[in-house]
């Protein structure tokens, strides 16, 4: 037999060569049976010889219009017909008995059953595939489904049934994607791939089927799900989930998005295991090939029909972005109201209760997802909640408590990047401590980096890190903000706008620390890194998201260097420069919790921003009194402070809070011992290091 009889994949087929006989004998009974419907093709067109020479009209190679002669002489071509159907011919071995196990499993008509079976026949026999192309381009048939309809004597009707978008073959994902994406009737459909060359195998059944498109999941959450720590949305998915598992609730899919490792996978493995409910995943990859988005839909259709029938199945559609927005990998812009139906349907009508995880869903259209029975964005967590996650991932390593606390305060290290650090302190063995954190922090630090997100590492307790005394008396404030504070302190749920402006280290940052310190409130510090992206609309989403998970977290938010977000959209340039402005004053407007923004430059604001705020809070540099006060608090009570000092602090011009702290620092890291004399002069130094454009002050008073 030649290769050109089996098709490019035959060398993989381990059917005996009795029952490629017998199946070689229908693909000829069909192929005589199409070209007597076919009539006589056109003079014009150009046919194969392939199936002629198999058919035994043409004995050898013949010229095009020798081809035509023969198929001109209709009775010939009937009687050929006529003589291949007088022999009998049974249904067995592999193929006969694996299409049989496809019908009982997936419950498919005999409709159903006949196109599989001539479209696993026309796989097989690249002259009987050659031969359809042929007819469906070069005669009345006009298609596949006719020659399909002409070869197994099923109705043009049942076919056309068979190989529609809702039809059983499609549904459990047997059918390759092209066909269901193709406009032209003369397209052969194709059987799915591992349909195709599987079907032929001893091996084919329910096992083979599962592992083309489904794995189980065997892996063990790493904690337990805690349902009083979960939202309120995710509470709501708990006992969605469960009444689907009970049977209670028709099943649906439910659709969780949110940040990259922010845990969605983990709450959905927590959730199966909670609910002692069976876990399976559709597959990402097979046999080394990354599977794109149609192979997976594929996947997901044919893990939908082979778990039907079971009990407390959760199916998990992980990294669905690509699938669900319809992007380049499998849709293209002439079939995309096609495939969005089809998606549509898909998601609707799945009988298994599934969740779909994404990262990205802004380029899902709005009909795809009024399909999930319920949608839900997986929260940024607390830091409280951060804190003791990263306390569990690191407690079998050297690390400090101070290290975890640090660590846990920036919102980009997610539970996978704890993970991620976990692993490589592990790796490090019996290395010091500080050599096991150092490595860890460079681990989070550069993930958080090469995602765009900002990180601070964490600060060793070597001295490196400054935490000075601190109270607002030392504020050199319009109006008075100590009254401020209090006022803050005394509301259960503070809320109002406060804008801080003024020379830079005159205390506004570390205000809006105090604030959210007196108001029991977490402080989410957005620059301006934070929320502007290359990429025109990315940055009104950042926004967006930004105001959203601080009033989901009842979070203060502190714009700081608010000028470089609320530029006056007079100077703007661009359209994305004013839309950049209406977004965040929209969502200013909108917010119901304390807003702070800071700024060296609020002549730079736009109008509209300055009346949003409530009080505009205006910085200026210390006063003597307050800087004094200051310089005790730091020195302590044990050591005096001469006259001189006091007249030398009193006469310095443009002190800040933030030059105590710059001084002290210098102390540390240059090993000096600090008195009242060597902090003095540290600060006189950072004064003088000053640039000179500033209005003169005047601290000449002495401190008595």
């Amino acid at each position: 037999m030649l290769k050109r009889d089996y098709g490019d994949d035959a060398t993989q087929t381990t059917c005996a060569t009795g029952e490629i006989d017998n199946i070689r004998h229908l693909a000829r009974v069909w192929a005589a049976r199409i070209l007597d419907r076919m009539g006589r093709p056109a003079r014009h067109s150009r046919l194969e010889t392939d199936v002629l020479i198999e058919l035994g009209l043409l004995e050898d190679k013949y010229s095009r219009q020798q081809a035509h002669e023969v198929l001109d002489d209709r009775e010939r071509v009937r009687a050929l017909r006529r003589e291949l159907e007088a022999i009998d011919w049974e249904a067995r071995g592999h193929f006969a008995r694996n299409l049989q196990f496809m019908v009982s499993r997936f419950r498919l008509s005999e409709p159903d059953c006949a196109v599989l079976a001539f479209l696993a026949i026309c796989s097989r026999f690249e002259w009987l595939r050659t031969l359809v192309e042929d007819a469906a381009c070069c005669s009345h048939l006009g298609s596949p489904a006719e020659c399909a309809a002409a070869a197994t004597g099923v109705s043009i009707e049942a076919v056309w049934h068979a190989l529609r978008g809702e039809g059983r073959l499609c549904r459990c994902g047997f059918l390759e994607y092209q066909f269901r994406a193709s406009v032209d009737p003369i397209d052969l459909p194709n059987l799915e791939n591992d349909i195709r060359l599987g079907i032929w195998q001893p091996d084919f059944g329910e096992g083979f089927l599962e592992r083309r498109c489904m794995r189980s999941s065997a892996i063990g959450a790493d904690q337990e799900l805690q349902p009083d720590q979960l939202s309120e949305s995710f509470r709501y998915i708990l006992e969605l989930v469960r009444a689907m598992l009970d049977g209670r609730a028709a099943a649906g899919q439910i659709l969780v998005h949110g940040k990259p490792g922010t845990g969605k996978t983990q709450f959905a493995l927590q959730l199966a295991e909670y609910l002692s409910a069976t876990r399976f995943e559709v597959l990402e990859s097979r046999r080394g090939h990354h599977l794109n988005a149609a192979e997976r839909l594929h996947c997901f259709l044919g893990a939908q029909e082979l778990l039907r029938e079971r009990e407390r199945c959760l199916l998990v559609f992980d990294e669905s972005d690509q699938v669900l927005a319809g992007s380049s990998g499998f849709m293209s812009s002439r079939s995309h109201d096609w495939d969005k139906a089809w998606l549509n349907a898909i998601v609707e009508g799945a009988p298994v209760p599934g969740i779909w995880i994404a990262n990205d869903i802004e380029g899902v259209h709005a009909a795809t997802l009024r399909r999930f029975t319920m949608i839900a964005e997986m929260p940024e967590l607390p830091e409280p909640v951060r804190v003791d996650i990263l306390r569990d991932k690191v407690k079998d390593l050297p690390i400090g408590e101070e290290w975890i606390q640090q660590v846990a305060r920036a919102q980009s290290v997610t539970p996978a990047l704890m993970e991620q650090a976990a692993r490589v302190g592990r790796a490090l063995g019996g290395a010091p401590r500080e050599a096991i954190e150092a490595a860890m922090t460079q681990t989070l630090e550069g993930h958080c980096r090469a995602a765009g997100e900002s990180f601070e590492p964490s600060r060793a307790p070597n001295g490196a890190s400054v935490e000075l005394p601190y109270s607002v008396e030392w504020l050199n404030t319009r109006p008075e903000i100590a009254s401020i504070v209090d006022a803050v302190a005394c509301t259960i749920d503070p809320a109002g706008r406060l804008l801080l402006h003024g020379p830079p280290g005159t205390g506004k940052t570390r205000l809006a620390r105090a604030l959210a310190e007196r108001a029991d409130r977490p402080l989410r510090v957005v620059c301006a890194s934070d929320l502007l992206d290359r990429y025109v609309g990315a940055t009104e989403k950042n926004i967006h998201t930004v105001f959203e998970s601080a009033a989901r977290h009842k979070q203060v938010i502190l714009l700081d260097e608010v000028d470089s977000l609320l530029a006056d959209r007079s100077n703007a340039v661009r359209t994305w420069e004013v839309s950049q402005v209406n977004e965040l004053l929209a969502r200013i407007d909108g917010f119901e919790g304390l807003l702070l923004a800071a700024t060296n430059r609020p002549e730079m604001i736009d109008d509209a921003v300055l009346r949003r705020f409530d009080v505009k809070v205006c910085f200026d540099y210390m006063k003597p009194a307050q800087a004094m006060q200051m310089l005790k608090a730091l020195i302590g009570k044990h050591d005096e402070i001469n006259r001189e000092l006091r007249d030398t602090l009193a006469g310095l011009d443009r002190l800040t809070p933030g030059d105590f702290r710059t001084a002290v620092r210098r102390l540390r890291i240059t090993g000096t011992a600090a008195t009242p004399e060597t902090l003095v002069n540290a600060i006189v130094e950072e004064v003088a290091g000053k640039p000179d454009n500033h209005r003169p002050i005047g601290f000449t008073a002495a401190v008595g």
